[in-house]
């Protein structure tokens, strides 16, 4: 049986310097690169704590709700990454706006970003202090029953899944 990988924390200069090139968002700046250097740090588990903070996720929700392309993809696959720590996950769950900006993201997108909204979604429901939220947010049971109906890939899968845990 495997042991649980080492947790380490990034530097505060770390967290800073993958952020701030998303803070020249109004600059009309491409933010590609930040994203994916948030994102690569995501991938690996010992960082997906520190990662789990207002600095980062003010900046990916940001992200999501500006870019419509592979930037948006890349911030919610961030997000994904940070709420599969299980220690994450009341933390995103809870984080103000996100559950409406995931179901938004449902709404508009057909696409690779709606799989993985809805993964976000099914991924925070696990944790028992977030089924009773999730399942009590205005308008996310009739969308995930349109997904149901609507899709019959991954989407599904996810939906259904977020079903489950919330039942």
């Amino acid at each position: 049986m495997g042991s649980a990988a080492p947790v380490s924390t990034l530097t505060q200069e770390e967290i800073q310097e993958a952020t701030s090139k998303l803070k020249d968002i109004e600059n009309g700046t491409d933010t590609f690169a930040a994203v994916d250097r948030l994102f690569d740090y995501s991938t690996d588990p010992k960082y997906r704590i520190s990662l789990c903070c207002d600095t980062v996720l003010n900046a990916l929700c940001k992200e999501i709700k500006e870019d419509k392309g592979q930037a948006r993809v890349k911030a919610l696959d961030t997000i994904i990454n940070i709420a599969y720590a299980q220690e994450n996950k009341v933390m995103v769950g809870n984080k103000e706006g996100l559950m409406s900006l995931l179901m938004d993201v449902i709404k508009e997108d057909k696409g690779e970003a709606r799989v993985i909204a809805l993964g976000t979604i099914s991924n925070i429901s696990v944790a028992q202090e977030n089924s009773v939220m999730v399942g009590n947010k205005e308008g996310l049971l009739s969308l995930l029953m349109d997904v149901i109906k609507e899709d019959k890939g991954q989407a599904r899968v996810k939906a259904l899944g977020t079903i489950s845990n919330i039942s």
